[in-house]
């Protein structure tokens, strides 16, 4: 009898303890049968051979423990080496969440705050924020995307030296797109310079090296020992091949800023983060940073929207994404030769990381859908996870809205060309959507006069804010928009159909023309003039949008780098501003020429 009443206790806490490890808000993970397991990794398979992509790499990941981590296909094709678990894959933009885990292990040491302001730490880096005295650059803006810099410019991007440079004199190399466009903390733009100088303050203050750093305090507690910032032995060792789209072999990119995008990884040591996030911040029992500071690395930080409580987009080196109304935290990213996705469900205690390596994004988003769709298939959202709004009066400004926080300021005038919003209300919900697929609408839920739940989910994804420089707008998870005039819309349509038309127009008729010309053997040919100047602008105006299509597949070796390509972007902007003038000229000098003489002559 006593042995049944000590026994009872024990048992009921053992039953208690695994039903906390398997429930997910009142849900039961339940294992994973063979046969789907077996039938996911066929599919995965096939779509890397649909597609052509030599291979890959992919753990599914829960609390307790990796579901599968595996590799498929080829790591090097010319040897016919398989990829396995261990065979380690560039993670591109992923590095920022290691570099975010450094810079938070500083914080929870007591040797520096998120709010710390940049030029009091590092005086020695150079920025320019017009701002500075009232709105001064913090450490938060840096791991936010929140500084209000440019992406990083061509320069950088290009710069592929193979011997390691120290991380000041890279940031040294080429610090003008380090300008503050807006008051730092207002909106987000990305921003890869940021997390350069993140890593350099890791390095400043740890008295280290920011890879020793990483590997002493992130890496090794999380037994992450095929992991690495560099070309070095280890990485030659157990590295896949990496290939462009038409699968030729592309050499190693040396990352001006590691910290930012140079990282080596294996599907095992990745699963180990994983498991370490959805654990908050605990691995194997050990805690490396609080519950706490995992959540704030998961929502946005650093902005006037996040303090009135946007729930998605960019939080520190982890952003959110929305799939079949679950929301994803990790990061994504690319590199020439390789892609890279971690992606996990906090809620649910389930997550995945993806490696493939070669420049084939379709079949990563293919591959990404259907583990995504092997995740979220079992689960269920409960009555916490969906948003019911409440009879809300609130004040809404209907109308187009065109995005002021581009990722380089170079390109804001294309937000302005095609990147306009229809944004309306009817009643207590707020739709989006672009102007030329205005049947595809995101859905917004009023939960106060100044925030709005994405429908289907309970996580505010829009809020009203006032922008100290553009006055009212609205801050989704990753744009900030602001109204524009119809008038403006239709106008700048107009222009860009019929600019589009003449240009095309101008190349049919030249061609007619000489048809024509060729079979008549009368005519002085003054005509001919008129089209030469106009028609050759065309051309060089769709050989330019040519170029760029084929630059942009492979941006690194083709636009940011010496080549063939970037010569003939080059040559041709340079070519377009004389043939405009002189077909200015030539119009003006025919003006008095008979309108039917411009064919018929």
């Amino acid at each position: 009898m006593i042995r049944k009443v000590v026994l009872l206790p024990v048992i009921f806490l053992l039953f208690f303890n695994l039903w906390q490890i398997t429930t997910l808000h009142g849900q039961r993970l339940e294992p994973t049968p063979d046969s789907k397991l077996q039938q996911l990794k066929v599919e995965i398979s096939t779509i890397l051979k649909e597609t052509g992509t030599p291979g890959g790499g992919i753990a599914i990941v829960t609390r307790s423990g990796k579901i599968f981590s595996q590799g498929f296909g080829k790591a090097d094709v010319g040897k016919n080496i398989d990829a396995n678990e261990g065979t380690i894959f560039r993670c591109a933009s992923v590095s920022k969440m290691i570099t975010t885990l450094c810079v938070l292990e500083l914080e929870r040491e007591g040797k520096l705050s998120l709010q710390d302001e940049l030029h009091s730490i590092a005086p020695e880096v150079k920025f320019q924020n017009a701002w500075e005295n009232s709105n001064p650059v913090k450490i938060i803006h840096l791991l936010s995307h929140t500084t209000g810099w440019d992406d990083i410019h061509s320069p950088e991007i290009a710069h592929n030296d193979s011997v390691p440079i120290p991380l000041k004199i890279a940031l040294d190399f080429h610090p003008h797109s380090r300008v503050c466009r807006w008051v730092p903390g207002t909106r987000k733009a990305y921003s890869n310079s940021g997390y350069g100088v993140a890593a350099y303050l890791v390095e400043k203050i740890s008295g280290v090296t920011f890879e020793e750093y990483a590997t002493l305090k992130i890496l090794q507690p999380l037994r992450m020992t095929r992991t690495t910032f560099y070309n070095d032995i280890l990485f030659r060792q157990y590295a896949a091949v990496q290939y462009d789209r038409n699968l030729r072999v592309l050499p190693y990119r040396n990352v001006i800023y590691r910290a930012a995008g140079a990282m080596n990884s294996t599907p095992n040591d990745m699963a180990n983060l994983i498991e370490f996030l959805l654990n908050r911040g605990t691995f194997k029992g050990d805690e490396l940073l609080s519950d706490e500071v995992v959540r704030k690395m998961e929502v946005p930080q650093g902005t006037a929207a996040a303090r009135v409580g946007l729930q998605l987009g960019y939080g520190l080196g982890n952003e959110t994404t929305l799939y079949k109304g679950f929301v994803y935290h990790g990061h994504g990213g690319t590199l020439d030769g390789g892609l890279c996705e971690v992606a996990y469900l906090p809620e649910h205690g389930i997550g995945h990381v993806i490696f493939i390596n070669a420049s084939k994004p379709e079949a990563f988003v293919r591959i990404s859908q259907l583990i995504r769709d092997f995740e979220v298939g079992s689960l269920r959202k409960d009555s916490t996870s969906t948003f019911t709004p409440p009879n809300t009066i609130f004040t809404f400004d209907d109308g187009y809205y065109v995005s002021i926080n581009p990722r380089n300021q170079s390109m804001l005038f294309m937000d302005y060309l095609i990147g306009i919003e229809r944004v309306e209300r009817v009643e207590n919900v707020v739709t989006k959507s672009w102007i030329f697929t205005p049947e595809q609408k995101q859905k917004y839920l009023a939960s106060s006069d100044s925030t709005f739940v994405v429908a289907g989910t309970s996580k505010v994804g829009m809020v009203k804010i006032i922008d100290p420089l553009a006055g009212q707008v609205l801050y989704f998870d990753n744009l900030v928009m602001k109204k524009i005039p119809g008038s403006v819309v239709v106008i700048q349509l107009t222009l860009l159909v019929l600019w589009i038309i003449s240009g095309l127009a101008s190349i049919v008729f030249w061609v007619c023309h000489r048809f024509l010309h060729f079979f008549k053997s009368t005519g002085s040919g003054k005509s001919f003039s008129v089209y030469n100047f106009p028609t050759l602008t065309s051309a060089l105006y769709l050989a330019l949008l040519i170029m760029l299509k084929l630059g942009f597949a492979d941006y690194d070796n083709n636009i940011a780098a010496p080549s063939a390509i970037s010569f003939a972007i080059t040559l041709i902007s340079v070519l377009i501003i004389p043939t405009v003038m002189m077909s200015g000229v030539a119009i003006y000098r025919n003006r008095h020429l008979p309108k039917t003489s411009c064919i018929f002559q």
